[in-house]
């Protein structure tokens, strides 16, 4: 694709998304707050367009008395025939290790849980629901339908902060069959609107509130 040409193409994204269902959880919102650089994902035969930012916002599991903040990530669903927001669970055995760190009297005496993955967990409320939703061995599911029927997709190394050329993801739109592509938003940015989703220990969506 010649230069001018995909610049074209990337401007008239960035200005018109189109969503042929509805799957997406919010509409991106332009505000003075936070903002961050995201990517596009696109379909070649179809023009359907969505951004990374579906995996934006606070998603929380929540057991009806305890909440945990859980990690997503960006996925195609069939059932859906879009791209979303998909579970992504923490690793039992950094579960596991957290948990070790909590019960020790040393740590908890110096606050001192460490700063990789295992000590940002222990730092986390609700701890106990995570481990529930891990016994539950269930898999990730689709954070729009609550359908397991998700793959997840490589996205940039860079979150798409650079201006990166077109690729192809090699996977193809559902419904459609046309191939998804992706590229970085560059120099555009924009500010998710904040918004807390709340989910039971089965993924589906059981509410949702303003802010964090």
């Amino acid at each position: 694709m010649a230069p001018d040409a995909e610049a074209g193409r990337r401007s008239a994204n960035h200005l018109e998304i189109k969503y042929p269902r509805e799957c997406s959880l919010d509409a991106p919102a332009r505000r003075k707050k936070m903002s961050v650089s995201y990517e596009t994902i696109e379909c070649e035969r179809c023009g359907y367009a969505e951004t990374s930012l579906v995996t934006a916002g606070k998603f929380v599991w929540s057991d009806g008395s305890e909440e945990y903040w859980f990690s997503r990530q960006l996925a195609v669903c069939k059932n859906c025939e879009c791209v979303v927001a998909m579970e992504a669970f923490p690793e039992p055995a950094v579960l596991d290790e957290a948990r070790k760190r909590l019960g020790s009297y040393w740590r908890k005496l110096t606050r001192n849980y460490g700063v990789d993955d295992v000590g940002m967990m222990a730092r986390s409320k609700g701890l106990a629901v995570a481990e529930k939703v891990i016994a539950l061995q269930r898999k990730p599911v689709c954070l729009s339908c609550g359908s397991a029927n998700v793959a997840p997709l490589v996205t940039l190394d860079d979150g798409g902060s650079d201006d990166t050329p077109i690729r192809s993801l090699g996977i193809q739109h559902p419904g459609c069959g046309g191939m998804l592509t992706i590229y970085g938003s560059g120099g555009d940015r924009a500010a998710p609107l904040e918004v807390t989703r709340i989910y039971d220990l089965h993924g589906k969506q059981i509410g949702t509130r303003p802010g964090w």
